[in-house]
C-alpha cells in the first residue's frame, strides 16, 4: 500500500492522476487525513477524491487561447496596443513599436495622449472614454501620432473593448495601421 507523505498535522492534500476501469485518465484532488485515537494513534485514514478533469481541460484550453492570443500580438503586422482607462499602455506590440521608434518598454511608460498629435488630442480621447463609459461599442478613425524622433505619420486606428482574465476588468485593444 503506498500512502503520500502525511504533513504533521495528519492531513495531506494534492492532485493525482488516475485511469478510469474504461482506461480514459483523470484528474483528481486527493485530501488524506490520519484518524488518531486519544492516545494518539492511527486507527484508520479517510480519503476524498474529487474528479477535476473537467477543470483541467478548461484550463489547458486558456492556456492554449492564451498562448495563441500572445502569438498574434506578438507578429501582427499592424500595431496592436491594450490600454486601460487612462489610455495607459498595458501592452504594445513590436510592430506598434517600430511604427513609433521606441523600444516597447519605452512604449509602455508613455500613454496614447503622449504620442497623439495635439490637433487630434480630442478627437483620440473623446471615442475611447466613450467606449469605456460603455456608450459605444466599437470606433475607427483616422489620426495623427508623433514618432519618437518628432516626426508625425498618419493612422488609421481601430478599437475594440476587451475584459482581461478575470473578465471583470474592460481594457481597449487597438489596431493601428500606417497609412
Amino acid at each position: 500500500e503506498i500512502l503520500p507523505i502525511v504533513s504533521s498535522k495528519g492531513q495531506w492534500t494534492g492532485e493525482i492522476d488516475m485511469i478510469r476501469k474504461d482506461g480514459d485518465n483523470i484528474h483528481t484532488i486527493e485530501n488524506f487525513f490520519l484518524i488518531k485515537n486519544q492516545q494518539d494513534e492511527i486507527v484508520s485514514y479517510a480519503i476524498s477524491v474529487t474528479d477535476i478533469t473537467d477543470r483541467k481541460h478548461a484550463e489547458e484550453a486558456l492556456q492554449k487561447s492564451e498562448s495563441n492570443f500572445r502569438l498574434i500580438f506578438s507578429n501582427a503586422a499592424v500595431g496592436i496596443d491594450v490600454v486601460d482607462e487612462n489610455a495607459d499602455f498595458l501592452q504594445v506590440n513590436e510592430a506598434l513599436a517600430r511604427m513609433m521608434g521606441y523600444t516597447r518598454d519605452e512604449l509602455k511608460q508613455l500613454n496614447i495622449q503622449n504620442i497623439t498629435h495635439p490637433d487630434d488630442s480630442e478627437k483620440s480621447s473623446t471615442p475611447l472614454k466613450q467606449l469605456f463609459d460603455s456608450k459605444k461599442d466599437s470606433y475607427r478613425i483616422e489620426k495623427r501620432y508623433i514618432k519618437k524622433d518628432g516626426s508625425i505619420f498618419w493612422a488609421d486606428l481601430a478599437v475594440s473593448p476587451y475584459y482581461d482574465v478575470t473578465n471583470k476588468r474592460m481594457l481597449a485593444i487597438g489596431t493601428i495601421t500606417d497609412i
